[in-house]
């Protein structure tokens, strides 16, 4: 949460320029904001398409290195034929650099982006490298990754054999052992700190028992996940911090009620 001078800062259009945004590498521990290059950050947002099963937020991030990180790096000694030249150093800068690269990023790292703003950091987005493509502009390595919120993992998972549960709760706070969402959003990867789930209840207060479920060999635990969530009456979201979020109508929590009387003019 922000306090009320953060709001207050952030209605004055002047103040735009003054948010810093910086990009961390949690895997390995380093500060990747110099390597970026983006001029623009579009986050893109859940959607849901016709078969109703939904995609990870996701981050495009262009990142720039110097064939060269120093002067002695330049310095070639010599060979003694040409042709032998070339094709040595030709070898020896793409091995170096591709290594140097996966030292400050690569494949399956979690990076979370920050915007720092009226001595307040918030977190942006939080997710996995994914898709990393490399291409050369002249004396420089081009790094472009895509960064998607940790539900990407559980599109890679999935069930190695059938299960069925008879009698579990879609989620019930005082009994998460029995929970299928719960379960499920264990087993794509996130943390217990990183789990919110509403409770999903009758009117009358009781929690709701799913009778029979199923959930058979090879297919995907996030696309089973979305399927629950479906028929809770749910969505399902992640937030910048990487806390994933399920909620559900049936519980009416979010539901306000109003009388409205229908009468002849108003309808």
């Amino acid at each position: 949460m922000v306090d009320e001078e953060y709001i207050k800062c952030s209605y004055q259009e002047e103040n735009n320029i003054k948010h810093k945004i910086t990009f961390f590498n949690i895997t390995k521990n380093i500060d990747i904001t110099d390597y970026v290059e983006n001029e623009t950050l579009n986050i893109n947002k859940f959607i849901t398409n016709e078969s109703n099963s939904i995609s990870p937020n996701s981050v495009s991030l262009e990142l720039k290195f110097p064939d060269f990180e120093d002067i002695d790096e330049k310095i070639i000694t010599f060979f003694d034929e040409s042709d032998k030249y070339f094709s040595e150093l030709e070898g020896y800068f793409d091995e170096n650099i591709s290594e140097k690269i996966k030292n400050i990023v690569e494949k399956d790292d979690e990076v979370v982006i920050y915007d720092i703003f009226n001595n307040t950091k918030l977190e942006l987005f939080t997710g996995i490298v994914k898709n990393p493509v490399v291409r050369q502009e002249h004396l420089y390595k081009i790094l472009t990754v895509e960064i998607k919120d940790k539900t990407v993992l559980g599109y890679y998972k999935r069930f190695e054999k059938d299960e069925v549960y008879q009698g579990h709760y879609f989620y019930n706070s005082s009994d998460k052992e029995h929970s299928l969402l719960y379960n499920l959003a264990k087993r794509i990867g996130f943390d217990e700190d990183k789990i919110e789930i509403e409770e999903i209840k009758y009117s009358i207060g009781d929690y709701i028992r799913v009778p029979v479920a199923k959930f058979e060999k090879e297919k995907k635990i996030m696309e089973e996940l979305a399927e629950l969530v479906k028929a809770a009456v749910g969505s399902v979201y992640v937030t910048g911090d990487g806390t994933l979020k399920i909620t559900s109508l049936i519980n009416q929590k979010d539901t306000r009620k109003l009388d409205y009387e229908l009468k002849k003019g108003n309808v």
